[in-house]
């Protein structure tokens, strides 16, 4: 039996890195980790899915195994909170420029070149408060 401390420390880590993602704009990998973990999609067609290497899908399962310690509790933390975080409302915009991209931050009104680094240091504050909001009413 793993130690609950251990189970809420590693999902909330799990929480927290999916909602920074979700934030910045990027979903594929809590895509990625539902569809494997829930749906039972084999590596091979989640990687024609998304566009991704299957190494790329492997990697990412892998490390939110490792994250919350087992695949059951990793199965138990997607299936439960993904209609939850996909509910999230990213706070980086992309903007496409022809062959090129550009990143552009709602709340601080500026262009932003690394969106996950942007979210992950300057909003905190708000991957917090998402992080409170999804797990509310949800026992760990």
């Amino acid at each position: 039996m793993v130690p609950r401390s251990i189970v809420r420390e590693g999902t909330c880590r799990l929480l927290r890195y999916f909602i920074t993602k979700k934030l910045s704009g990027d979903i594929t990998r809590l895509q990625v980790a539902y569809d494997y973990l829930v749906k039972g999609m084999s590596p091979s067609d989640i990687s024609r899915r998304y566009g991704v290497s299957k190494c790329s899908v492997s990697a990412t399962v892998r490390k939110v195994i490792d994250t919350v310690g087992k695949e059951w509790i990793a199965r138990w933390v997607v299936k439960t909170f993904y209609k939850r975080i996909m509910g999230v409302d990213p706070i980086i915009m992309v903007i496409n420029r022809g062959r090129s991209s550009t990143y552009y931050c709602i709340l601080c009104s500026r262009e932003v070149t690394d969106p996950l680094t942007h979210v992950r240091t300057r909003h905190t504050d708000i991957v917090d408060r998402m992080l409170r909001a999804v797990i509310r009413g949800v026992n760990l």
